[in-house]
């Protein structure tokens, strides 16, 4: 009776969700739980059990994005986590912070950088700039009148929501919060991360990487690959996106060659104009999403007429699975021709034209035993107007 009662408190608790395996199979129902290494899904009353390691995504239907009110400190994790929190503290190496009504602690040796503001567009080339420099001390931030972000190193011995305790070259300076857009650390940790299993997006948009997943009767309780244990709400969750073994998206992988070449070449292509045109990975042209029909991708490459991209496979994979088709904002014009050839044999060939944009193409064929993998978009009907590809969710499975 009490245990009928927990799993019916618990399936109210749970959203519906969407399951995504690696084949490209879905199926829909309530998480009655997440354990080990298992899934047990309710479907229409029916416990169904499915391995972690085969699947894809968990998706939740009806989710929409929450923002936080208030002031908002972003947490980002060397596992490439990040954290949204209430205004954080720093001290004795831990740090304070709290989501909602949930307080949590996370080591400094964990922390990349915490951001104190929002980061526009405007100010995204100066955090790129300041992630990239080499440094064993940590940084400060500082707004500077012009709007810029400029590094300060030097070592942050503690912090709270008013201010940031700064060492620089031997003086000591409180450094108030409303002049930084954030700090970066530099704490030395002296264990490896643990492989991630998958990431839990949230609706208020945070990201977890973990090693580890499991339920209770309300909460997703997390381990981080960094180690550190978290939980939400299951009525938070958005999606769940799995890294598996037998599985690999050609976005994620580093290509072995790529070359673009205008549909008219006068003279040596500028570095501006080839990167204008060079592919994107996960996202489209104009750093818009993946979108072909009804569907948003949230994997996958955008490439232009006429491009050839290449990728070398260190493991035997089975299957090539991807769809494909003239991204929708240029699918009066867009019409290609797309070529995929695994060790110089020809195994796919199709003209895609951008008035077949609400019919998308399923790709899927045999690449087993090929070690070099290497997809062409050639030029189409219309010379290269509007020649944007998408291949949403291509992937190489085992």
């Amino acid at each position: 009776m009490w245990k009928a009662l927990v799993l019916f408190a618990f399936l109210v608790q749970s959203p519906t969700v969407s399951v995504q395996t690696i084949d490209g199979n879905a199926q829909r129902g309530t998480i009655e739980k997440i354990s080990g290494s298992s899934l047990s899904l309710n479907i229409d009353g029916n416990s169904v059990d499915l391995s972690l390691d085969q699947l894809q995504s968990i998706t939740a239907t009806g989710k929409s994005i929450v923002p936080l009110k208030g002031a908002i400190d972003r947490i980002h994790l060397i596992d490439g986590s990040v954290i949204l929190s209430s205004p954080t503290s720093l001290q004795d190496g831990v740090l304070s912070g709290q989501r909602g009504d949930i307080p949590f602690t996370v080591a400094t040796a964990d922390i990349s950088h915490i951001l104190f503001l929002q980061i526009t567009p405007e100010l995204q080339p100066f955090l790129d700039d300041i992630l990239k420099l080499e440094a064993s001390s940590d940084m400060l931030m500082v707004r500077k009148p012009s709007g810029a972000l400029d590094p300060l190193e030097g070592v942050i011995k503690e912090f709270d929501d008013t201010q940031v305790a700064f060492d620089f070259d031997g003086t000591d300076l409180d450094v108030a919060r409303t002049k930084l857009g954030g700090v970066r650390l530099a704490r030395a940790r002296t264990s490896e991360l643990a492989k991630r299993l998958c990431t839990v997006k949230d609706i208020h948009g945070n990201a977890f990487n973990c090693q580890a997943i499991s339920t209770d009767d309300t909460s997703l309780k997390m381990v981080l690959a960094v180690g550190a244990e978290l939980q939400i709400p299951m009525s938070d969750v958005a999606r769940l996106e799995f890294k598996s073994s037998n599985l690999a998206y050609l976005s994620d992988l580093t290509p072995e060659n790529i070359k673009w070449t205008p549909y008219l070449s006068i003279g040596e292509v500028s570095p501006q104009l080839e990167q204008l045109y060079l592919p994107r990975f996960n996202e489209s042209y104009g750093k818009q999403p993946l979108i072909l029909g009804n569907e948003q991708f949230t994997k996958g490459i955008a490439l232009h007429s006429h491009t050839e991209i290449s990728f070398r496979l260190s493991e035997n994979y089975k299957v090539f699975q991807a769809v494909a088709g003239i991204d929708p904002r240029s699918r009066d014009h867009g019409h290609v021709e797309l070529v995929i050839i695994g060790d110089n044999k020809q195994l796919y060939r199709k003209e895609i034209a951008g008035q077949q944009s609400d019919e998308l193409t399923p790709i899927e064929f045999s690449i087993d035993g090929v070690r070099r993998l290497r997809i062409i978009v050639d030029y189409g009907d219309n010379l290269d107007i509007g020649d944007q590809l998408i291949l949403g969710n291509a992937r190489i499975i085992k």
